[in-house]
């Protein structure tokens, strides 16, 4: 996927390695975005506080999900498994839950009845994680 991405963006640095250690240094960036992705992540509050981390301060954090609750979803869930995928969605609150020991004023955005947006930004220094 990476030497895709390459290919494709040659205007992006491209850095492989783990969600839950990305070798950058703290307050890296305005804006993270994760899409298609975040249920396929095994260490989900790990990964939360690293981009809390590289996030600068009223930096912003999307996550593009699916909500688990959902038959769609549900349907989703099973086509990955089939494909020795291992995934893991949460509902909309259980996201909100789990990202706000890390972020401010989130927000789900939905897009649509089984997808939706979790929308926060960290306040350094108001949140300890």
């Amino acid at each position: 996927m990476t030497n895709i991405a390459k290919v494709k963006n040659n205007k992006v640095k491209i850095i492989n390695g783990y969600s839950t250690n990305i070798d950058l240094k703290d307050n890296s960036f305005d804006l993270i975005i994760m899409r298609d992705s975040f249920h396929h992540i095994k260490d989900k509050e790990e990964t939360l506080k690293e981009c809390n981390r590289l996030l600068n301060n009223n930096g912003k954090i999307l996550i593009y999900e699916f909500d688990r609750t959902h038959i769609v979803t549900k349907l989703i869930c099973f086509f990955e498994r089939s494909c020795f995928e291992k995934v893991k969605m949460l509902s909309k609150n259980e996201m909100k839950k789990l990202a706000s020991r890390y972020f401010n004023n989130g927000e789900i955005i939905e897009i649509s009845s089984y997808e939706y947006i979790y929308l926060g930004e960290i306040l350094k220094g108001s949140i300890n994680p």
